[in-house]
């Protein structure tokens, strides 16, 4: 899955929102794949 296709996906609202709160790179690698588990 490319960041792209995430980023458009009603997932990215949340990711988003984390990002906002959280600066770290190793936590947006875990929210880039929390959504695609959830719709899985």
């Amino acid at each position: 899955m490319s960041p792209m296709s995430l980023y458009e996906s009603e997932g990215w609202s949340k990711v988003e929102s984390l990002v906002l709160h959280f600066d770290d790179k190793s936590l947006l690698l875990w929210v880039y794949v929390s959504p695609d588990a959830e719709d899985a």
